[in-house]
This record gives structure tokens, sequence and C-alpha cells, in this order.
């Protein structure tokens, strides 16, 4: 489709062609939109160098948040390790407490130790006699550590 649009010298003439507005100086006898050459003249976009430099910077954008959600994941696992070893030291406590001859050992678990110290405590001024129960768990590999549980078991009765 062509058209001719013959301009009043010294004005300014907005004209638009598919959804962009052409805007030039009037002078005699100019003419827009002669042919298609005219339309390409003055259609906008993006070159090459732009979008290749647009596309860098979204890939290093999305290497970076790919590098923080990764870590999170990380962490995620070192945390659930970790919670998991305490979940197991607290059972291991709890056996400990309600069985004097429990030991770790004998079900073949080799990372889990329980020692029993007596020990005596102060406590608003009086002596109270009782056991000291530890139960040191460690847990190897990535994100490894140690979990120790200490817990003081009274003897007899307690007024």
């Amino acid at each position: 489709m062509n058209f001719t649009l013959e301009l009043i010298p010294g004005n300014l003439v907005r004209t638009p062609v598919v959804g962009w507005e052409i805007i030039q100086e009037s002078g005699p006898n100019k003419s827009l939109g002669g042919g298609s050459m005219g339309f390409l003249k003055n259609r906008k976009g993006f070159t090459l160098v732009e979008v290749l430099v647009a596309a860098a910077i979204l890939v290093i954008v999305v290497a970076a948040l790919s590098g923080l959600l990764l870590q999170g994941y990380r962490a995620m696992g070192k945390a659930g390790k970790k919670s998991e070893n305490l979940h197991l030291a607290q059972e291991d406590m709890e056996a400990a407490i309600s069985d004097p001859d429990y030991d770790p050992g004998k079900d073949g678990c080799e990372d889990t130790e329980v020692s029993r110290v007596p020990h005596s405590l102060e406590i608003f001024g009086e002596i109270v006699e009782g056991t000291l129960i530890t139960v040191k768990r460690i847990y190897p590999g990535e994100g490894g550590g140690e979990v120790t549980y200490t817990y003081f078991v009274v003897d007899g009765d307690v007024d």
C-alpha cells in the first residue's frame, strides 16, 4: 500500500504508519511514504549488538541467581543432616536415661558414645547427688559435625 502526503512548508507533521509515528519537518514538495523504502528507513528496532549485550546481561543474572539457589540447596541439605543427627542423639539420650545399661555400640551404632559420670550439684545451697549422662554423636561426610547432649539424672528421690 503506497500513499503520498504533501506537506505545507514550515510545519511539522505527524503521520501514523503501522503503529509508528513519522515526524519530519515539512518543506516544499516533500512527500512521506512514497514507497516501502520510506517506511523501512523510519522503522525502529534493535541491532544485533544490542541483542547480544542484552543476552549476555541476562546470562550473567541467571548464573548469579542459580549460584545462590545452589548454595541454598546445599545449606538446606546440611541443616537436614544436622537435624536428623540431633533427633538420633536425643533418642540415644532418652534410651540412656531409661536404661542404665544402654550401649549404642551393641546395636552397631559406632558413631555414638554414651558416658556416665557420678556428679554432684549444689542447688539452692543443697548438694544433690546424681549421674551426668553425655551422649556424643559424630556424623561424617560433607557438612558433618558432632552433636553432644548432656543431662543430669538425680540419684534417688529429691525432697
